[in-house]
């Protein structure tokens, strides 16, 4: 599961590295989400329409399934994420398995960790 931001500059890198997973995983019973933790209020300061999240997916060719943490921090507080935009693997029962994967390195191919965690769970 990735979660991340529409507004997050690091976002459009997440949402690579999610296409990139999910075309790896495709057919082998591993599904992705992208939360967005845009705040559905217009008085935050990470607000986003649905709108643009919508735009954001699009512009972005994302393949996973976009879900709306709407309060903005529910998701975080859930899987303990410190920094957004992040990964969280979750097993078949929806608990967390290990670390959160957290922060992108635009320099860094983040999806060979997390490949290696995914590959122990198949």
């Amino acid at each position: 599961m990735a979660i991340g931001a529409s507004w997050l500059p690091l976002s459009d890198k997440q949402a690579e590295f999610t296409n990139a997973l999910a075309k790896k995983y495709a057919g082998k019973n591993v599904v992705f989400y992208f939360v967005a933790t845009d705040s559905a209020n217009p008085k935050s300061k990470n607000f986003a329409t649905d709108n643009a999240i919508k735009k954001f997916a699009f512009d972005n060719k994302l393949t996973a399934t976009v879900l709306r943490d709407s309060d903005g921090s529910a998701t975080l507080k859930k899987f303990n994420v410190e920094q957004v935009p992040s990964f969280v693997i979750l097993d078949k029962n929806g608990k967390q398995v290990g670390d959160v994967f957290g922060g992108i390195d635009p320099k860094y191919d983040v999806t060979i960790p997390i490949s290696k965690a995914i590959d122990k769970l198949l």
